[in-house]
């Protein structure tokens, strides 16, 4: 079997809940260990497309388009509800184009073609991306989608294909607006983001609180609502706190007929109307949390929330709408959308005794039922027309053939990076149905390689480009270990055991190379064949540095419910022996040198070695720290999942003001020349020394 699907996430980093004032981790949802947090993998977006009878173009995210809309294009907004089979045509590229043409990723200049003779840059761009958790979308009225989510990540739909734009920002965006060709996008810290129909932009908020709902009667006209009672008003000029007093309640959601009647609710039920002169609350008895807000006009909006709320505003007060989903005790809506009052959609996240899954409601005018259920959770739901909808959720992607949604999910994300040279760059991960994903990268633009492998890939290293090693296995099934080799031409499996999953691989040469995993299993190739080592311990191995054969240490957990929480091993050429143990669970190391050794983790210290002994700094507080790299003794990064950089000078430890781009392993070609993964997607720089 050729294994071709993208890319699974299974962390167990802790993802937004619907309302933002839960978490749930990657555990509960796919009931994964921790150790995965160590190689980087974050959450996964996906989205659902569904267009009538129409054929539904391939739903994979790209990044061959870095602006979206075409910079002349009008649109009558009195045209939104008509639509033609014309309208599923491509609708031509999501290109503006510029003179230069970058190494970033994108079709800058707009001829078609990515990165052609580009220019390198200083700054990181997504090369390669799976989508993570997205949070709001939007449908334009012709047709073209805009979906928000997770760091930052803005994806859109040309009736083609999908393409990442460049957001400009790493911060969370909730939610997304659009008028014609131009949009407005919110989210964390206050972020506002506009776009032009070429390119986003941020806009001055004035208000540090996390904004979660946004709506535009116009381009001059528009609202954005928030945590604390924050409510802003856009007039053409700028953003302006317009929050009547004593508002304090979490704001989630805005929407409106025109710039006279708008609607707001948020937590704890609170619901507000603007008449054109004044807020009003109109009191709609519900305790609990309103997440999602829309309607057909000022005596017809519909709210709904946590725990299945559903409520209806007839132009005078809010009622009960009975909703009950079978076998499920907790649900939450998180968006609606519909074409009429007897035809409405709500997506929702469902919780169970056996984890988190999401379905689409639907309204006939009578009452609420399910339409479809999906193993995933739905975040968002919008569209054009009965024949045109699109849903966005972590992670997947259904589309419709008119009766009923279908599930065609393909998700996942890439696990580790490893660049022989500029021209030759592997990076490794999982797909949707289990499978093996192996990526390369020659200097252009990013190709799938073929595999018949169906393992999990967790990393990745290489002595060359024609000697490339992937180590993983399959964890859920009681920790599987498989080795694979890439000789220049293909891949093919070397080793298979089951003592344990391997998470680390690194080596000195292709007749040297170590992988270590859980169960203290450690496997060693001496040009041969592989062969299990001895440890001594029993220890889930999470990091690996290699200096010579006979210079080796690897990092991780100990199994002794009375042991340190952390261990380091070494490896002298001969046996194993205990390096270190302490209050930290290694999950990185990172090396300039033999006497110059760094090992991160949980914990609040980071260890280094100077060639005679490992030593602990203190850190202020506790860091998750997964990754761990540098240019040198005194140009030291570690990264973690929870968007931290600490950065070493050579004197000491402190939180950096950069981008926190790495949540996974760093390879470089140069000081200058640096690639990484973050949240399921392949970060590429060039042409300068320091971390950004």
């Amino acid at each position: 079997m050729v294994c071709s699907g993208v890319l699974l996430d299974s962390t167990d980093q802790r993802y937004p809940s619907p309302d933002g004032e839960r978490q749930i981790t990657g555990a509960q949802l796919w009931q994964l260990p921790l150790w995965l947090l160590a190689l980087g993998a974050v959450s996964c977006g996906a989205l659902a497309h569904r267009i009538g009878d129409d054929a539904v173009p391939d739903a994979t995210p790209r990044e061959d388009a870095g602006l979206v809309g075409d910079c002349d294009l009008e649109i009558d907004l009195d045209e939104q509800d008509t639509h033609s089979d014309e309208q599923d045509a491509d609708l031509g590229p999501l290109v503006c184009s510029d003179e230069v043409e970058l190494c970033d990723g994108f079709d800058d200049d707009g001829d078609g073609v990515v990165d052609e003779g580009c220019s390198c840059r200083e700054t990181w761009a997504i090369e390669q991306t799976q989508p993570p958790y997205l949070r709001s979308v939007w449908v334009a009225p012709d047709g073209r989608v805009l979906a928000v989510g997770y760091n930052g990540l803005i994806t859109a739909h040309d009736g083609t294909r999908w393409s990442t734009l460049r957001s400009g920002t790493v911060v969370d965006l909730e939610s997304v607006w659009g008028v014609g060709r131009e949009a407005v996008a919110v989210g964390r810290g206050g972020t506002i983001l506009h776009f032009d129909g070429c390119e986003w932009t941020p806009m001055e908020s004035g208000t540090s609180r996390d904004l979660h709902g946004v709506w535009a009667a116009d381009v001059d006209e528009a609202y954005a609502v928030g945590d604390d009672g924050v409510l802003l008003h856009y007039d053409g000029s700028g953003w302006e706190d317009v929050s009547p007093p004593g508002l304090v309640e979490r704001l989630t959601a805005v929407w409106g007929t025109g710039p006279d009647e708008v609607f707001v609710v948020g937590s704890y039920g609170v619901a507000l109307r603007y008449d054109g002169a004044e807020w009003i609350h109109i009191p709609s008895r519900e305790p609990n949390h309103l997440d999602a807000l829309w309607g057909t006009s000022g005596e017809d909006v519909f709210a709904a929330g946590r725990d299945g709320v559903f409520i209806h505003f007839d132009g005078t007060s809010w009622a009960d709408m009975p909703a009950t989903l079978e076998s499920f005790f907790d649900y939450d809506v998180t968006g609606l959308w519909g074409t009429s009052t007897s035809d409405v959609y709500a997506a929702v996240w469902l919780g169970s005794s056996g984890g988190w899954d999401g379905t689409l409601m639907h309204y006939d005018g009578m009452a609420w039922t399910r339409e479809d259920y999906f193993g995933w959770p739905l975040t968002g739901v919008s569209g054009l027309n009965e024949r045109q909808m699109v849903a966005v959720g972590f992670p997947g992607v259904v589309r419709s053939d008119g009766s009923e949604w279908h599930d065609e999910t393909e998700y996942g994300c890439y696990y580790d990076v490893w660049a022989a040279n500029p021209s030759e760059v592997f990076a490794v991960g999982q797909g949707s149905t289990l499978c093996g994903l192996f990526m390369h990268y020659d200097g252009r633009s990013w190709s799938p390689m073929p595999s018949d492998i169906d393992e999990e890939w967790l990393a990745v290293w290489g002595s060359a480009a024609d000697d490339v090693y992937a180590v993983g296995g399959r964890w859920a099934s009681g920790g599987i270990g498989a080795i694979a080799h890439y000789d220049g031409a293909s891949w093919t499996q070397v080793w298979y055991g089951e003592q344990g999953c391997l998470y680390d691989v690194w080596g000195t040469s292709s007749e040297d190379v170590f992988a270590v995993g859980e169960n203290s299993l450690i496997v060693h190739f001496d040009g041969i064949s592989w062969s299990v080592m001895d440890s001594g311990m029993t220890a889930d191995l999470n990091a690996l540095w290699v200096s010579s054969p006979t210079d080796v240490y690897v990092g991780g957990l100990p199994r002794y419910p009375d042991h340190p929480r952390g261990v380091v091993l070494h490896f002298d050429g001969t046996s194993w022996t205990e390096a270190w143990t302490g209050d930290a669970e290694i999950m990185a190391m990172w090396g300039s040198g033999p006497r110059d050794i760094f090992a991160v983790g949980f914990g609040r210290l980071i260890l280094h070695y100077d060639g005679e002994s490992w030593s602990e700094v203190p850190l202020s507080r506790r860091y998750e720290l997964d990754t761990v790299w540098g240019t040198g003794p005194r140009e030291v990064y570690a990264f973690s999942h929870h968007d931290t950089v600490l950065h070493y000078d050579g004197v000491a430890w402190e939180e950096a003001e950069v981008a926190p781009v790495a949540s996974g392993t760093v390879s470089s070609t140069s000081p200058g020349n640096l690639f990484t993964m973050s949240f399921c997607s392949v970060y590429h720089r060039c042409g300068a020394g320091r971390w950004p």
